[in-house]
Order: C-alpha cells, then structure tokens, then sequence
C-alpha cells in the first residue's frame, strides 16, 4: 500500500481559534475523500461525563469564527461538501446560543447532511427538539450510557436527570429524523450491561409514536486522566457487545474516528459489520516494536495512538484507529492480531456518515 498523506485531521481557518476535524475515508490505492467535517462550536456543558476529554471552559465559540471557518472551508475546490455531514459538537452543541443558526448554515452551504452529537436530556423539551429538526439537522448521536439511573448520574456526574434523558430521546423518536443513535462509552461500570441497554433502547423505539430508525453506537474514549480508571480491557466487553449482536435488539454500530474499539478483537467484525470502521481520523500512530510491554515504557508522548508491529501486515490498518494512547500504556498491545481481510459495513460505497 502507498504511503498514507501527512496529517490532515485538524484545519485552521485563517489563523482563528475555530479546529475544524476532517474524518478521511481511504478509497482506492492511496486515495483520501472527506467523508465528515466535525466542529466544535462549544465548551459549555450541564454534565461533567467521566470519560469527556474536554476542558470545563463556559464559553461559546464566537458566531462569526464558527461562520467564518465554514465558508472558507465550504469554498475550498478540493471538497466536495455536497458529499459530506457536518458534525455539530461541543461541549453540549445545543447549549451554544448561534446552535440553530450554525445548523441553518450548514443547510445552506451544501453540506450533504447535518448532524449533532449531543446528550440526550438536551431533547426533554419536545418543542426545542422540533427546532432542532426544523433547522435542517437530520441525524441525532445522543450521548446516554446506562438504561440505570445510578450508573448514569455517577457517570454524567449529575443527579436526577435521568428521567429527563429518556424523555429526550421518546422525543427525538417521535420526529422524522434519518437517524436517532445512542452513543454509549463502554467502560467497566457498564460494559457488562451492552445487551441490556440496546433492549432498554428497543423498547423506547418501538413505541407507537416513534418515527426514526434508532441504533447504538459504541465508543472508546479514554484519553483522560480520570479514563484509566475506568476503562475495561476489550477482551472484556467484546463477549457482551457480541452478545447484543446476536440478539438483534437493535442495530450496533462503532462511534467515528479514533474511538472506536478494534475489530480484531474477540472477534467483533465477525459479529456485526457494522462494528468495522470505514474511515478514520489520520492520528499520529506509534507502531509499538515487537515483544513491548507497558510496564518497560509508556508510549512516547507525540502519538495519541498506539498499534502493535503486526498490525501494519492487517487489512484494516488504513481505517483502524488502534488503541488510545492511555489505554495501551495500561493494557498493552496483546489483543491486537492482524486479520486477513477487510471488513465492510453495508452501504461502503457511500461518503456520508451513516450512524
């Protein structure tokens, strides 16, 4: 395979303090087509989620930086915006006062779809979430890690929003969106609870009033201080996670980017194809040399991402995102083994974002 570009994963636009993030799909041969263009237009947040890897600042970035970095962007001849997803995030994205007004933009420069990652209790007002779907978003990602109230209030680090979050997302259900997805960030207080979640979810999408196609998305984050002690070796979950697949409750997809956890493991392509990743952010990688343990030495502090050697002989090394940096210094790079062949979710052949 030809040598992968430099990294293109962050764009500044004219030196603003607006970080526009690229998802890059590998297509043919050495090939790279945006597939998402991720912004934060945020940093405020009613939650303090123990996996989140972002500063606790209460500010908005400013409406004309957000603005000004789309349209320059938007302008640019080497992307096709016709054939991407602007993802709005934070932060809570919903929380930004120009939300509405930046979700409108995107409508109208041309992006192929709008989306929004946010948490669920943000949709408790069923008029809020009306607007939402009226200013052009289509597919919702809505963060809600456990179907139990305690596990989810210690892990969003609030009290008695629960009920709130599940009336979010009835709410977000009972709207025509493309898609309405539950982000669920596997870790040890919940992972053995996969099966019992995606049914929870089922039954909310099965309602008489639900119009959406519902999925879960299961993600990985662990680059955070407060992560490595909450993290779980995938060995671990990858049982539950197949279990949930075999029962078919719901559709189970992997989150977009780096966090998501590698198919390699305990045998989760194999399980649901949807799991293989299709595209991914090009983070700087550190191939970890044969026979590396954590223990000897952490991985060196310029990769966010870390795989084993053999990993560079596995078909899926253009797309997979490996390890995160935090996980691999505590676990090591043992459950990763190349696999032989590339693994493909239903509908490859497109460049929109499908969660």
């Amino acid at each position: 395979m030809k040598a992968r570009p430099a990294d293109l994963s962050k764009l500044r636009s004219s030196g603003s303090d607006v970080t526009l993030i690229e998802e890059l799909t590998w297509l043919d041969g050495a090939a790279v087509a945006a597939r998402h263009l991720e912004d934060t237009i945020t940093l405020r947040c009613r939650n303090r989620c123990l996996s989140c890897p972002q500063p606790k600042m209460r500010r908005d970035i400013p409406w004309k930086v957000v603005s000004k970095g789309l349209q320059e962007y938007a302008r640019r001849p080497d992307r096709r915006v016709g054939e991407m997803e602007l993802v709005l995030t934070g932060g809570e994205p919903s929380m930004a006062k120009s939300f509405l007004d930046i979700a409108r933009l995107g409508r109208d420069l041309g992006f192929g779809a709008v989306s929004v990652i946010s948490s669920s209790e943000s949709y408790a007002d069923a008029r809020f979430a009306r607007a939402v779907y009226d200013a052009g978003i289509r597919r919702v990602l809505l963060s809600f890690h456990s179907h139990r109230p305690k596990v989810y209030h210690f892990f969003t680090g609030t009290r008695g929003q629960y009920d709130r979050a599940v009336r979010g997302f009835s709410n977000c259900l009972s709207l025509p969106f493309a898609s309405v997805s539950c982000n669920m960030v596997v870790n040890r207080l919940n992972y053995r609870d996969v099966p019992a979640h995606a049914a929870f979810l089922a039954g909310l999408g099965a309602a008489p009033t639900a119009r959406a196609p519902l999925s879960l998305v299961l993600s990985v984050l662990e680059e955070n201080p407060k992560w490595e002690n909450l993290c779980v070796p995938h060995r671990a979950a990858a049982p539950y996670i197949r279990r949930a697949c075999e029962e078919g409750r719901l559709p189970i997809r992997r989150f977009a980017g780096d966090w998501t956890m590698p198919v390699c493991v305990g045998g989760l392509g194999e399980a649901s194809p949807s799991l293989a990743p299709l595209a991914r952010r090009d983070s700087a990688t550190w191939y970890a040399p044969r026979g590396w343990t954590p223990s000897g030495s952490p991985p060196p502090e310029a990769f966010r991402r870390v795989k084993a050697s053999a990993c560079r002989g596995c078909a899926m090394d253009p797309v997979c995102a490996g390890l995160g940096r935090t996980y691999a210094g505590r676990f090591g790079t043992g459950e990763l083994a190349p696999v032989p062949r590339r693994l493909s979710a239903p509908g490859r052949g497109e460049r929109i974002l499908s969660w």
